[in-house]
């Protein structure tokens, strides 16, 4: 009998599916030789694209580029430490890379209510039009939220992994920041959420591991804090309502809630994968300890963060070819990681 470990973007046809009714076209994106696509750089994907259709980035060791998105579309790719966890359909390290990303307007088009997916992004990730989401993105270069003089709104930041900075602007507001995993243990990496005007937000089952640099504080205004669990780095809660928070230091209290001076060896694994190593380990104080029962940190709540940034679409993960002369001889695993 012979077992393939087959590589595999997407199943394509349960997504074709589940769009088709309000998603006019599927592009393929894809750089690596020999490999027929629509497109092989993500800009000009979007330029070629309409508004409402989905681009898909596939897997390769080479980045897609820059782009800045003038247009409502949704950019899926293909997840990240692809090889580092199970139920992923890349057992090569190959996510799909991009430069800067933008999302921008025109006097006659706008990329608002666009949502991006199971990416990297290598460069700044720029958010200049309302209604945004981000979700399992991998960000290694710094995010502005609102970084013009026009106030936009409803930006939903989920389920990222974060070792770029994360700047929120004094225009925005409406803003969800749940689920992420913050990882900025550099002074030149920072989370610096600040400003003077009301963000009626909420930022919730975040994990920060932030280092003990001055630069990395948690300062925002108006905001419902609830859920997170922050080794180092500084809190001001300007108007904020925080509660069921867990901290190594002081900065939560231990009011409403907050749990202060707990060592984080004994929250997390600090074992397996990049991302993985952050879900609570058997007995942690985080077990239960949110609002309502739920865990504290990324891995809680109804919207728990999915690990290597799996993209919300069905994929096959696993293909065996036993015997031809058998009755079963074709074996595959399919998960939607919705």
């Amino acid at each position: 009998m012979k077992t393939l470990k087959v590589l595999i973007l997407a199943l394509f046809a349960f997504f074709c599916l589940s769009m088709s009714t309000t998603y006019s076209k599927i592009w393929r994106v894809n750089n690596r030789s020999g490999i027929v696509a629509d497109f092989t750089t993500a800009q000009a994907a979007h330029d070629g694209a309409s508004a409402g259709d989905s681009i898909f980035l596939e897997p390769s060791p080479t980045g897609y580029g820059n782009i800045t998105l003038t247009k409502k579309l949704i950019i899926i790719g293909t997840g990240y430490f692809l090889d580092q966890n199970p139920e992923t359909q890349w057992k090569i390290n190959w996510p799909a890379k991009l430069g800067t990303v933008q999302f921008s307007s025109t006097p006659s088009s706008t990329s608002a209510y666009s949502q991006l997916m199971g990416v990297t992004c290598n460069g700044a990730l720029t958010v200049n039009v309302p209604n945004i989401t981000i979700r399992r993105i991998y960000l290694n270069g710094s995010t502005y939220l609102s970084y013009v003089t026009d106030t936009i709104s409803n930006i939903n930041f989920k389920e990222n992994y974060c070792i770029g900075s994360l700047h929120i602007e004094p225009q925005t507001h409406d803003i969800v920041i749940q689920n992420n995993i913050f990882v900025l243990n550099l002074p030149s990496y920072f989370l610096q959420i600040s400003g003077s005007v009301a963000y009626n937000g909420l930022f919730m089952n975040n994990i920060l591991m932030l280092g003990n640099y001055p630069a990395n504080t948690l300062d925002i205004d108006n905001f419902i804090i609830q859920n997170n669990i922050m080794s180092e780095g500084y809190f001001y809660p300007s108007n904020s309502i925080y509660s069921f928070n867990i901290s190594n230091g002081t900065v939560f209290g231990n009011q409403n809630g907050n749990q202060q001076n707990v060592n984080m060896n004994t929250v997390f694994l600090f074992t397996g994968s990049t991302d993985g190593q952050y879900q609570l380990k058997e007995g942690s104080p985080a077990i239960g300890a949110g609002a309502g029962g739920v865990d504290c940190g990324a891995f809680g709540g109804p919207n728990p963060y999915l690990l290597s940034g799996m993209p919300p679409i069905p994929a096959i993960y696993y293909f065996m070819i036993g015997d031809p002369d058998s009755e079963y001889n074709v074996h595959l695993k399919v998960k939607s990681h919705n």
